[in-house]
This record gives structure tokens, C-alpha cells and sequence, in this order.
């Protein structure tokens, strides 16, 4: 049999026949259209099983989420703080709460899809308000807390530390604002805070040191908040934020406001002094609100600080004690002086010097032979500054 060869036409045919050929309305080789950009935020709305706590308990966040694609993530915080949601129920947070979280919490829910649209629910308000027994060791006194930072980014935690009065009372106290150095920086999550307790005044209240002292009036007892950086260095938005949160927060005396760190926390205090209350209107200089000042082997440099030096501390008249060890190869004790003498007007070091020195003249206490660790006898009550004073006796002798 022989077979026949079809010619370009009959294979045209063929083709056109059997619904091949081109068709313009399909093409094979068109792209396909492009996918709709999800831009639909979720919807979410957040509640809670109780809104007053009188009892020690818990507190349960429920969510309800939805979403026209799905709802990927659910996120619950207690103000900036994130929280943990319930071991396989992403859409609850049990939250247990006692008399050391006394006061308003505002919890809020975050609902997130997968093309990165959130939206945040509106806040709920739990007020907790328990009985509190005062210890009578001051180291259980000492209470983990966290406030947002002045920039809003993140929490700082602090341990605050009260009298044993205080509950009991309505009168104010001193304030004294720790500031640790650059070996206890910790996690923003405040799973590291226990290491601000190595020096200082927390490291004090933990071996149960009451921190009340004998002064001519009388004994004092000092509030205590020792906050911890986590940003690497002191952060103006952490220190002024933790002086005004603790100003805000407690029933501190406006006259007796005090500020000490060591190293790191040590230059945090002299920064401090020279800045001005963010959103004050007339501008108002913290240094006029400090009562006292300590800085220990503070790393921070006077050079470029002339208008704090000048218009905050020195037109303060703010009280200055600072401690630095003359064998000190972490951070210069030059650096200490250079800062007493601008404020008492003994150097035009840096091409400045300040129209007035600060009254009183700002104090200056050289260790000799002694290495970056001037505050462990700083801070000791035993040691005497002064004749007869010990570093906090010093600081409440100045009010304002």
C-alpha cells in the first residue's frame, strides 16, 4: 500500500478540522493575569473573663479573629509587654496577677495575615487590687515592674523597692534612681534584671538592708528604683523616662529626688543632670528637680556638655558628690574632675566656662590605689564620706 504525503494546505486543513491552528482569543503563549495584592486587614476583637482582681488569680484574654484570606499570627500584650498565648489555644493568654501587679493593666490584641496587614483591637482595662501584707524583709520588697521607654519602643524593667510603711501610710518619701554599668545591661524582655542586683543599692536590699537612715530629723527610708538598659548604653528616653515613671508612679517627696550610678550608670547620672524634661513647657532642667547628685567613676565626658554644665547644673545649684578611683584604667578619673571643675568654675578647659560656679561647690572624692571599682565602699553604710554621714545621709541632707 503506499502512502501518501499531505501537502502544507491539506495539513492546514487537517488541523483547522480538529480545532487546531492559532486562536487570538486563548493564546497559549498569553500571561496569565496578574494575582490581586491582598491589602484587607484583618478584623479583631479582644475580651476578658474579669475586669477587677480583688483575689489573687488570673486573668483569661480571649480573641476573636477573622480575616478574607486567614488570620496568621495573634499577639496579646499587657500594655508594651508581649505576652504568652495558652499552650495550644493561639487565640487565648491566661495572665497571673497578685498584689505585686497592684494596679491598671491595659491589655490589647494584635491579629496579622500573611501579607503583613494587622490590625490592632481596641484596649481592655483589668484593675487589680489586692490586699497587700508589707514583708518584713526588705528583699522581698524588692519587685520586678517594667514602664514604657519616653520614645514608646520598649519596656524597661526596674526593680522597685519600697518601705515597709508604705502601704500603710499617705506620706511621701525620698526617691533614690539607681543606674547600673555596662556589665549589667540585660534583655529587653527583663528575663536578666536579677544582675542589676550585683552593686549598689539593689545589691544592698537584697542582703536585707532596710535603706532608712538616721538623719537630724529624723530616720528616712528611701524608695529605690534600679532600672536596667537594654539597649547596649543609657538611653535619655530609659533614665528621664524611669525618673518620671517613678515621680508618676509613687509617693515621692518633690523636694528629695536623688540620682546615683556607677561606671556606665555613672555617666547616665551626669547626662541626666544636664538634660531638660522632655515636653516641659517653660523648658525645666531635671537638674532643678534633682535633689542630689553621686556619680561613680562615671563614663561620660564634660567636653561638649558646656550648656548643661552651665544653664542646667550650675543654674540649678545642684548638689555634686562624685567618687572615682585614682587607679582607674576603665574609665579616667580625669573625667570625674573634668566635670567638678567646669561646675566649680576652675578651668576654661574646651574654650568655656560657665558665668557662676555651682552653690554649693561640687564635691570630688579621690580613692588613691583603687581601680574601676570605687562604689562597692561608696556605697557600703559604714563608710563615712563625711564626718559622720555615709553617702545616703548625704544626699538627704539636700532638699530642694
Amino acid at each position: 500500500m503506499k502512502l501518501l504525503h499531505a501537502t502544507p494546505l491539506v495539513f492546514s486543513l487537517l488541523l483547522a478540522a480538529c480545532g487546531g491552528g492559532n486562536d487570538d482569543s486563548a493564546s497559549a503563549d498569553e500571561p496569565a493575569p496578574p494575582a490581586q495584592a491582598d491589602t484587607q486587614a484583618p478584623t479583631v476583637a479582644l475580651a476578658a473573663d474579669k475586669t477587677t482582681l480583688t483575689a489573687a488569680g488570673s486573668v483569661k484574654l480571649t480573641v476573636s479573629a477573622s480575616d478574607n484570606v486567614a488570620v496568621t499570627a495573634v499577639e496579646f500584650y499587657d500594655g508594651s509587654v508581649r505576652l504568652a498565648a495558652d499552650a495550644g489555644n493561639a487565640n487565648s493568654a491566661t495572665v497571673a496577677l497578685g498584689a505585686a501587679d497592684n494596679g491598671s493593666h491595659v491589655f490589647k490584641a494584635v491579629a496579622r495575615d500573611a501579607a503583613g496587614n494587622s490590625t490592632t483591637s481596641t484596649t481592655v482595662t483589668v484593675t487589680v487590687n489586692l490586699p497587700v501584707t508589707p514583708s518584713t524583709q526588705p528583699s522581698q520588697r524588692q519587685l520586678k515592674k517594667s514602664f514604657t521607654s519616653l520614645d514608646g519602643t520598649l519596656p524597661v524593667w526596674y526593680w522597685e523597692y519600697l518601705p515597709a510603711d508604705y502601704a500603710g501610710s499617705s506620706k511621701t518619701y525620698p526617691l533614690m534612681v539607681f543606674f547600673h554599668g555596662a556589665g549589667e545591661t540585660g534583655a529587653a524582655n527583663g528575663s536578666q534584671l536579677d544582675t542589676v542586683k550585683r552593686h549598689g543599692p539593689p545589691k544592698l536590699i537584697a542582703a536585707n538592708n532596710d535603706m532608712c537612715f538616721d538623719t537630724p530629723t529624723g530616720r528616712e527610708c528611701f524608695i529605690v528604683v534600679s532600672p536596667q538598659d537594654s539597649r547596649g548604653w543609657w538611653n535619655g528616653n530609659d533614665t528621664a523616662g524611669m525618673l518620671a515613671h517613678a515621680i508618676k508612679t509613687y509617693r515621692v517627696d518633690p523636694k528629695r529626688i536623688y540620682v546615683t550610678g556607677l561606671s556606665m550608670g555613672g555617666g547616665a547620672a551626669w547626662s541626666l543632670a544636664t538634660a531638660s524634661v522632655a515636653g516641659s513647657s517653660p523648658k525645666t532642667q531635671w537638674a532643678s528637680q534633682i535633689a542630689a547628685l553621686v556619680p561613680i567613676a562615671g563614663a561620660a565626658d564634660p567636653k561638649g556638655a558646656n550648656s548643661g554644665i552651665c544653664n542646667a547644673m550650675v543654674a540649678g545649684n545642684l548638689p555634686v558628690f562624685a567618687f572615682h578611683g585614682t587607679a582607674d584604667t576603665t574609665v579616667l578619673p580625669a573625667l570625674s574632675q573634668g566635670w567638678v571643675d567646669k561646675l566649680n568654675k576652675a578651668t576654661t578647659a574646651d574654650g568655656y566656662t560657665c558665668a557662676n560656679a555651682v552653690n554649693p561647690a561640687a564635691k570630688l572624692t579621690l580613692y588613691p590605689g583603687v581601680g574601676h571599682d570605687s562604689w562597692t565602699r561608696t556605697y557600703d553604710p559604714a563608710t563615712q564620706v563625711e564626718t559622720g554621714r555615709n553617702i545616703y545621709q548625704w544626699m538627704l541632707a539636700h532638699t530642694r
